[in-house]
């Protein structure tokens, strides 16, 4: 049941964002050491990742800390900071917009589209394991513009990433791999640019996929 999927996240032992060993070999089967998360969790996301991301949501945000703006307490956290993996509110989620895309990526579960990657970002991260990074980093009384600019959420920021790519499916890293090519093509492409002209310096799978690229000057 859900009770129980949930039950058992929480009491496995809760780590320091370690990276972990391990890998999808298949379509079917995730990695079974993860810090801080019972397999059968794993499995039950994964499981509704594949149905819908409406069915995804509806389980992770029955998780008690993920009702929970992370930053300011608020009870109406019905936002996520894709990246880190946290749930914040829609006052908190203005905020994030404006420290820029590079610092904090906000979707909203309902009304936005979510690829594959971006939904293990929550199931790895959530408000509960980030919480505490931030209490062990003394990052909890900062405000959000110095939190997030923080070397320490940007370590985190990494080291969740890496534990995503762990977990996607071939067909969603065959997107990646297409993205990462397309960004070289791009750049290389464009190398003459004056140094005062824009250049792409990164793209993801949702810029290749038909979404904004992002832009650095």
């Amino acid at each position: 049941s859900e009770r129980f999927f949930i039950h058992s996240r929480y009491m496995a032992s809760s780590a320091e964002a370690p990276s972990f060993e391990g890998g999808h070999t298949d379509d079917t089967t995730p990695p079974q050491h993860t810090p801080g998360l019972s397999p059968d969790f794993i499995a039950e996301c994964e499981r509704r990742m594949r149905e819908h991301s409406s069915i995804f949501f509806e389980f992770v945000q029955s998780i008690p800390e993920n009702k929970i703006c992370i930053d300011c307490g608020s009870r109406q956290a019905y936002w996520v900071s894709v990246y880190y993996g946290i749930f914040i509110c829609i006052n908190c989620s203005g905020k994030h917009r404006s420290l820029g895309t590079h610092l904090s990526f906000v979707k909203s579960p309902n009304l936005d589209k979510w690829t594959e990657k971006h939904m293990w970002y929550v199931a790895l991260g959530g408000n509960k394991r980030a919480k505490e990074f931030m209490e062990r980093s003394l990052l909890q009384d900062m405000d959000i513009q110095e939190r997030y600019s923080s070397r320490a959420m940007s370590e985190y920021k990494d080291i969740l990433s890496g534990e995503v790519m762990k977990f996607l499916s071939p067909a969603e890293l065959e997107r990646e791999r297409v993205a990462a090519a397309a960004a070289a093509a791009y750049n290389l492409n464009n190398s003459s640019s004056s140094s005062g002209q824009e250049r792409v310096t990164s793209i993801s799978s949702d810029d290749v996929f038909g979404k904004k690229q992002k832009k650095s000057r």
